[in-house]
């Protein structure tokens, strides 16, 4: 009689060990909320005014009693006039000049571009001799009477050319020519503009 021996199937180790497969989410999970990024620091900008200009070295000067600006003293600088801290007349129709309470100094080119008009009693003068509104002092009666110039009471005119005269009347003479005949030198006017300065400051 033969034996039918039947083998059962036995489940291999890898089957029968192997996990079953997680079952996998339908959607993915929202990843938590992130704070915002820092933004980047905005680099300082220089300023763009400019830094102040360093104080002027020029003198302080007033003329006819106003405060001259940095650029007027310039132009006085740039005609030759000797200029020094102090207290001035000027005649811009004329161009005469002095310092406040004195006579006058000598010519400038007239009408420069300096503030207000000599004033009556620029030189503090008593003569009643006027020329173009200035009241002449006793210094001036005379330096006219050395170049030859003899006035009377009266109001008069000077103009840029240094033509001289009568209010209403033609020129009777020039003064920058007369001037000039007896006109003393630079360094004189120089060292009389300074001691004038000098003086003016305790006027």
């Amino acid at each position: 009689t033969t034996t039918t021996t039947t083998t059962q199937a036995t489940p291999s180790a890898a089957t029968a060990s192997a996990p079953s497969a997680a079952p996998k989410p339908k959607f993915a999970p929202r990843p938590p909320d992130l704070p915002p990024a820092p933004k980047p620091a905005t680099p300082a900008v220089a300023a763009s005014t400019p830094a102040a200009s360093t104080a002027s070295n020029l003198p302080v000067v007033f003329i006819n009693g106003e405060k001259l600006s940095d650029t007027s003293i310039r132009v006085l600088m740039g005609v030759g006039f000797p200029v020094k801290e102090g207290r001035y007349w000027y005649d811009k129709k004329s161009g005469q000049w002095g310092v406040e309470g004195s006579g006058s100094l000598g010519f400038l080119p007239a009408s420069l571009p300096m503030p207000g008009d000599v004033k009556a009693d620029a030189s503090r003068g008593t003569t009643g001799i006027f020329i173009n509104g200035r009241e002449l002092n006793v210094q001036d009666k005379m330096a006219l009477l050395v170049l030859g110039v003899k006035l009377e009471k009266g109001k008069f005119y000077c103009d840029e050319k240094g033509n001289c005269g009568k209010e209403g009347a033609a020129a009777q003479w020039n003064l920058r020519e007369a001037m000039a005949k007896k006109a003393p030198s630079k360094e004189q006017v120089a060292k009389g503009a300074e001691v004038a300065s000098k003086v003016s400051k305790f006027m």
